[in-house]
This record gives structure tokens, C-alpha cells and sequence, in this order.
């Protein structure tokens, strides 16, 4: 695997501080003279801290730093910077660069904490974290063996049905599989750039490759952003400009060796600047990576720009080389790796959500965890094996946390309740009644039924048709799907319109729908309302276009088939607090007066109930208490208690049909199962078993049309 290259060595130090053979090459923007970088940078040390700093302070959600996420981009140019530096100068001193012997570095340097970390998270999340997050957690841990997490994250970030779903304790290594994508990739390029200067080491080659890659990836990074955040934010094809800056500055530190002190002390307190602009100024609503992540890439470029030899009155003199800095900065990567695991984990061992003050502890808490990691990092930095053997080494570890993985796979225990088998009557017509009385028989169960539908592992998947049908549109979609479901010969025509509040209720209008002859065409969107509103899209991270270019696409269909009834509904919860009201339902009203016909009957269902905690976990948790899952009928419209009463209101002044829901779900109690089935699938959304035992409930809606 060792793939060495020849290149002529020069006689600059090295970052060892070896010195290689004398030989004719172009210089990596080395000065004559005492001008000469330094090999060890206490500058960089203390900006490893600031960096964490951020990271974790934003993390515990400590007010007054909505930006410190931006600590991760100093993290990737500080790499940038200190792998070119070390690839260079290898092929400076030696003559060669050995990609063997590179990759067995990085796998003594970053595996054995980072092994630990997985190894221990996932121990403690089998014992503490419901069921379904830790299926999830043993699919993060198999991704991380193979630094694919980041693309993982990415994908699952656009999965609607995913939103509701807790963050992963090892959701951070996606910045860590960035960086492991960038060593696997960098030294090949650079070992490309030798072999086309003919193993003469050309520096302007390496710039002009590093350089294009920047302009092409931040080009991706601004685009792409703006139509798929998460893809953005976890990706290496949009963060690789990041680390590149990082490489360029390494590879004219030599020039900028001879800046003038007080210039180059001036570059590292601008850029010093520009790195807490962003800290303090950017939040989790700006636009993310794209153009703003070049105020704190470019300041942290900046410090290290001007640090390339110690200069008084630099930020370096001032703080950054004080030993409390420096210590923190080299236990950086142990307290990165430490501090999210045990800021999801501890609160779910305690079973309440911290505050921020408590998380400060924790944070702190994960500090000293990584105060003792660090002896362990330490250990194989001074490890006398010699360096090839770590390749062995960190593939055994890598494979060591995948097994880990599989071996909680298969201990997982069993979430089968242990209670009686039972069943719910089936309602036969529209029976108010009996609807009541299977809901207070739901309030008695507390072992769950062993013949439970769906299963606790599969209430996730219980979904309607038309995500199995590919009709229900995602996020990024914005050409609308027209499917037909219940009678494809029926005389009438009904549309559903709506968010996945409406889609969930398909199960219920289909049967109805066949029975009475009914086409029943469907213009569902994942959290895409009704109502002729540009919303905000908490998984995008921005304005959600996609969803005004559908609904508008949507409308112009519908209108072309005047259907005999539109049969709407949708979150109340998808603009939170951006609107009033009066106004949710004032635009609702106007956008299916907009669309119907002269003789169309229009049917408003009104949302959900809404939990406040995942009922799965909960059941996952409590297989012999279902009654712990159970909220209260006054808890079933807590975040807008007002907006579901106006809009019923408004509705039915507008002379439209309005079904309110909450009898379905909730006598004086809501349970969480009714007789042998699972009422949710996750806070917002009923399971698609659920809703078929409701058609009847629905019946009155196509009949009353047809009479």
C-alpha cells in the first residue's frame, strides 16, 4: 500500500526538524535569512481552543453565542493548513511522500479517542436511550467506521419524515468524516501535482489545482445551500474550499514570514474580528455554509496568515499563548469528541431536559473526560511501534466499533409488550360513541398488548399509501404528483390538498371514497400548507421555496379539474409564531376560495393534536405502563391554543364543511394506544393503522356531497 514519490528535497527544516539532502528546487515560499516559519505554532494552539470553545459553548446553548458553530470551519482550515505543511515538507526534506506512512499518522492520531468515544457512547445509549434511537445510533456508528456519517446526515436531513427525530450523541463526527475525506483525498492530489511537474516540486502547480478547487467548491457551497442546506452543511464537496484556504496559506507561509510585525499582527486581529463576528452575529437561521462562512474561514486564515513568525501585540502575545490556552487547545479534539455524546446522553439518563447552566456542567464534565483521553492520544504519539503498524492498528479499531455496533444489534431487547392480546371493535358507521368508549378503554391499559399493530420497531414505517406510491412530494420537490385512489371510474371527483397532516388522513377516505364512487386525486407536500404563505423550513434552514413553487403548480391543477370536493388540511403548527391567527386562517380561507369551482364543496379537517413528547420512545420505554404515554385533553393544543378555534371559526363562516378531530384522539385523557393500536407515530402524525379504523368517522363527508 506504500505509494512513495521521488521528488527533489531541499535543505529547509521540516516540521520534525530534520533537514534533507541539498538539491536545486523551487522554493514553497521560503525567505532567506532569520524570516524562517516556525515549526511549532502556539498561535494555532490557542486557536484550536477558541474554536472549541465555540463549539461547545453553542452546543449547551449558553445564551449570547447563536454562532458558534463556526468553530468547525476554524477546525478545517487549522487542518488545511497543518496537512499541507506536513506533506510539503516531507517532500522537501525526503524526497518522497510516502501515503502508507500518512494514512497510519492520521489513524495513531485521531482513532484510538475517537474509538473510545463511540465505544463508550454506545454503551451508554443501550442503556439509556429508547429503542428506536438506538437502532439508529448502532446505523451512525457503522457509518462513522467508514467516515460516511457526514453524507448519512446529509440524506436523513431532508427526510421529512426524520424530522421529529431526536439528534444522534455521535452526530458531530460528521465534521471528523469531512476531515478523513479530505486526508484520503489531499495527498493524492498532491502526489499528482509532483508527478505532473515531473518530480520537481512546482509550488505553482499545487496553488493552481488548491486554488481551482476552492473556486469550485465554494461556488457548490453558496448554490448549493440555498436548495439543499443539509446537503451543504455536511458535505466535502461544499466544505473543501474551507480546508484549501488552509492549504494555500501553508503553502506561502514562507513569504509570509517577511510581513512586516505590525501588518502581520493587524491580519491576526482582523481576522480574530471576522471569526467572532460570525460567532456572535450569525444564528441557526443564516444561510449555512454558503457565502457566509467566509467571514470565519477568512479570519481564521487571517490568524494563522499572521502568525507565521510570534510578533509582540499580536493575538498571540496577548492570550492565545497563555498555558491555560494552550492546554485547552491540545485537549481540543478529546473534548470535541466528548462534550455531544454526554449533552444528549446525561439528560436522557435524567430523564428532563438541562438547561443551560446544567449544560454548562456537563460541558465541563466532558472537558475532564477528555483530560484523561488525552493521556491515551498522548500515549500513541510516543508509542514506539513503528509508524506502519498503526494502519493495522486503526483498521482493527475501526472494525472493533463496527462489531460493537453489531453486537447491540442483536442484544437489543425485546419491545413486545407482555399484556393480553386485544382488539378494538370495528366501527360499522360514524359512532361518535364508540369511538369515546375505545378511548377511555385505551386509558386502562398498562401492559401493552403482545399483538400490538404496528409493532413498536415499525410504527416509523406505518405510513400512508402515497409515500409508498411516490405521490406524496418531498421537501425538495416542486412538480406535483396527481395520483387517484378510491374509485378510478367514480362519477365525482374529490382532491385531497395539503400538508402531511392531510396525507395522513388517506387511509380514513379511500375506503370511503370506493364505496361512494368517489376518484379521490391527491396534492400532498411535507410541510407545505394551504394557506398562500411563504413559510419557514426548520430542516432547510431557510424560506421554503419549494413549497410556494408547488402549491402554485398544485393550485393551477386543481382549478383545471374542478373537482366536485376539496378535502383539506394541514399543520397549524408550520409557520409557529411568523403569522397570527386571524391571518393562518384568513389565508386558508382565501387559498380554497381560490381554487374551487362554483359547485364545489369544500371540507376543512382540522389539525391534530399535537404531543409533547414522541409517543414511541415513550412506549418503547414503558411497555407495562401505557398510561405514561398518555397526555391530557387540555394538553392537545398547548404550543397555539387560540389558532385552532379561529380557524374553525373562519371556516365555517366561509360556508366551508369543518370536521374537528380531537374526539377522535382524546377523552378527558389522550391515550397512546387503543385497543391493539398505536395512535401515533411520532408527535404530529397518527399511524396509518389508526387512521383506517377512522373511515367511518370520515363516511359523513362523501355522503353529504352525494345527496
Amino acid at each position: 500500500m506504500a505509494t512513495l514519490v521521488n521528488t527533489e528535497s531541499t535543505g529547509s527544516t521540516g516540521s520534525t526538524g530534520s533537514t534533507g539532502s541539498s538539491a536545486t528546487v523551487e522554493k514553497l515560499g521560503t525567505a532567506a535569512g532569520p524570516a524562517t516559519p516556525r515549526s511549532f505554532r502556539p498561535d494555532i494552539q490557542g486557536l484550536r481552543a477558541i474554536a472549541v470553545g465555540l463549539v461547545v459553548l453553542y452546543h449547551a446553548n449558553v445564551p449570547g453565542i447563536p454562532g458558534g458553530y463556526v468553530g468547525v470551519d476554524v477546525f478545517f482550515v487549522i487542518s488545511g493548513f497543518l496537512i499541507t505543511r506536513q506533506l510539503t515538507n516531507e517532500a522537501l526534506r525526503s524526497g518522497r511522500i510516502s501515503l502508507f506512512k500518512f494514512y497510519s499518522r492520521r489513524m495513531r492520531r485521531l482513532l484510538p479517542p475517537a474509538v473510545v468515544v463511540v465505544i463508550v457512547t454506545m454503551l451508554v445509549a443501550r442503556a439509556v436511550l429508547p429503542y428506536s434511537q438506538v437502532v439508529s445510533l448502532i446505523h451512525d456508528v457503522w457509518y462513522t467506521a467508514v467516515y460516511g456519517i457526514n453524507y448519512h446526515l446529509a440524506i436523513e436531513g431532508i427526510n421529512y419524515q426524520q424530522a421529529s427525530a431526536p439528534p444522534s450523541p455521535l452526530q458531530h463526527f460528521w465534521s471528523l468524516s469531512v476531515e478523513e475525506q479530505f486526508y484520503f483525498i489531499w495527498p493524492v492530489l498532491i502526489v499528482a501535482c509532483l508527478l505532473l511537474g515531473r518530480r520537481r516540486f512546482r509550488p505553482a502547480v499545487l496553488i493552481t489545482a488548491i486554488a481551482a478547487i476552492c473556486v469550485v467548491t465554494f461556488y457548490f457551497s453558496v448554490t448549493i445551500t440555498s436548495t439543499n442546506t443539509p446537503m451543504a452543511y455536511f458535505s466535502i464537496h461544499t466544505r473543501a474550499w474551507e480546508l484549501g484556504l488552509g492549504a494555500l496559506v501553508a503553502l506561502v507561509n514562507g513569504r509570509l514570514a517577511r510581513v512586516p510585525a505590525r501588518l502581520a499582527a493587524a491580519l491576526s486581529w482582523t481576522g480574530l474580528a471576522m471569526l467572532l463576528a460570525g460567532a456572535f452575529l450569525y444564528s441557526d437561521t443564516t444561510p449555512y455554509p454558503g457565502s457566509a462562512a467566509l467571514l470565519p474561514v477568512a479570519g481564521a486564515a487571517l490568524i494563522i496568515a499572521g502568525g507565521s513568525l510570534r510578533h509582540t501585540g499580536s493575538p498571540e502575545t496577548v492570550f492565545l499563548d497563555r498555558s491555560m490556552m494552550q492546554y485547552v487547545g491540545k485537549v481540543s479534539y478529546a473534548w470535541y469528541l466528548w462534550h455531544w455524546p454526554l449533552l444528549i446522553l446525561l439528560p436522557a439518563w435524567a430523564g428532563k431536559e438541562f438547561t443551560w447552566m446544567t449544560n454548562v456542567e456537563v460541558v465541563v464534565i466532558a472537558f475532564w473526560l477528555a483530560v484523561l483521553t488525552y493521556f491515551l492520544e498522548n500515549a500513541c504519539l510516543r508509542s514506539h511501534w513503528i509508524i506502519g503498524r498503526w494502519f493495522g492498528v486503526g483498521v482493527g479499531l475501526a472494525a472493533t466499533s463496527a462489531v460493537m455496533a453489531l453486537l447491540a444489534s442483536v442484544s437489543l431487547p425485546s419491545v413486545v409488550g407482555s399484556g393480553v392480546a386485544r382488539s378494538v371493535t370495528s366501527l360499522a358507521v360514524a359512532d361518535a360513541t364508540a369511538v369515546q368508549n375505545a378511548l377511555t378503554d385505551g386509558m386502562k391499559i398498562t401492559a401493552l398488548p403482545r399483538n400490538l399493530t404496528p409493532t413498536l420497531d415499525n410504527v416509523t414505517t406505518d405510513l400512508p399509501q402515497s409515500t409508498k406510491d411516490g405521490c406524496h412530494a418531498a421537501l425538495l420537490q416542486t412538480a406535483p404528483v396527481t395520483c387517484t385512489y378510491g374509485d378510478p371510474n367514480g362519477t365525482r371527483t374529490a382532491v385531497l390538498l395539503g400538508d402531511s397532516h392531510a396525507q395522513q388522513w388517506l387511509a380514513a377516505l379511500i375506503p370511503n371514497a370506493r364505496a361512494q364512487h368517489w376518484k379521490l386525486i391527491t396534492y400532498t407536500k411535507a410541510a407545505c400548507p394551504i394557506a398562500t404563505l411563504t413559510v419557514w423550513n426548520n430542516d432547510l434552514k431557510r424560506l421554503y421555496a419549494e413549497c410556494d413553487t408547488w402549491r402554485i403548480a398544485a393550485f393551477a391543477n386543481i382549478k383545471a379539474l374542478d373537482p366536485d370536493m376539496i378535502i383539506g388540511s394541514e399543520s397549524d403548527s408550520v409557520p409557529w409564531s411568523a403569522v397570527s391567527d386571524a391571518r393562518w386562517a384568513d389565508e386558508t380561507v382565501r387559498s380554497l376560495q381560490r381554487i374551487a369551482g362554483p359547485k364545489t364543496h369544500i371540507v376543512f379537517i382540522g389539525d391534530t393534536p399535537q404531543t409533547t413528547a414522541d409517543p414511541t420512545p415513550c412506549l418503547q420505554q414503558h411497555l407495562t405502563n401505557a398510561q405514561a404515554c398518555a397526555y391530557q385533553r387540555s394538553a392537545a393544543y398547548l404550543d397555539f391554543p387560540d389558532r385552532k378555534k379561529i380557524m374553525h371559526s373562519e371556516l365555517t363562516a366561509a360556508g366551508m364543511g369543518y370536521v374537528d378531530p380531537l374526539n377522535f384522539f382524546c377523552g378527558l385523557w389522550c391515550p397512546a394506544v387503543v385497543g391493539n393500536m398505536v395512535v401515533r407515530r411520532d408527535t404530529g402524525h397518527i399511524t396509518n393503522t389508526y387512521a383506517a379504523w377512522l373511515a367511518p368517522m370520515l363516511t359523513p363527508i362523501f355522503k353529504d356531497v352525494s345527496k
